[in-house]
């Protein structure tokens, strides 16, 4: 049990930094902000925001 809690705490947090990086990729209007997005650098920050709390995972 502990493990597959581990794991849940790990990848819906995932989860949720990848649909807020895909958002940003939507929501940009021209391929030069398309291509102005960092995508590690900006799931990174993402995950952290997300496990620091900063957003309930969906």
């Amino acid at each position: 049990m502990p493990l597959s809690t581990a794991a849940a705490q790990h990848v819906q947090p995932c989860f949720t930094a990848e649909r807020r990086v895909s958002e940003q990729v939507e929501a940009a209007a021209t391929v030069e902000e398309l291509v102005a997005i960092d995508l590690q650098a900006a799931f990174a920050a993402e995950l952290e925001a997300v496990k620091a709390g900063n957003e309930t995972p969906a």
